[in-house]
């Protein structure tokens, strides 16, 4: 696990099992990277995913959200959370949109290269200790 100012990444290989937590203050990146696929059940709030879960899967949570998941064979993912304040400052900037105006969803199995090739980049880091991602994108 490496926590710089605005974001927490961590590297989770996981028995077969279920974790659930809701996270107040920040929004959460998963990233699967199963080299197998693997039969994942998700839920965030209100919405339920059932589905296999491959390498390059993506799942948003976003802050103040319950978030429940069970996976029936080992589960190996990158977990990213990032500052819910500073992520709503970056998007204002980027879009010059007003940030009451912009809403983050809950987002279940999806693919994004960008996304996955950052999240890549941040687990490289927490595993040489470095911290040249996090200083380009500005976090």
């Amino acid at each position: 696990m490496q926590q710089w100012d605005n974001i927490l990444v961590e590297e989770i290989q996981a028995s077969p099992g279920q974790e659930q937590y809701k996270s107040l203050e920040t929004h959460t990146i998963c990233l699967s990277l199963n080299s197998a696929p693997s039969h994942l059940l998700q839920v965030v709030g209100e919405s339920q995913h059932t589905s296999p879960c491959t390498r390059g899967d993506i799942c948003i949570v976003p802050a103040g959200h319950p978030f429940f998941w069970q996976w029936q064979r080992s589960d190996h993912y990158v977990r990213i959370q990032i500052d819910s304040q500073r992520f709503e400052q970056l998007a204002q900037e980027a879009t010059d949109l007003e940030v009451d105006r912009i809403e983050l969803l809950p987002t279940f199995r999806v693919r994004h290269p960008q996304v996955e090739q950052i999240s890549l980049m941040l687990l490289d880091e927490l595993k040489i200790g470095g911290q040249q991602v996090v200083f380009t994108l500005a976090l």
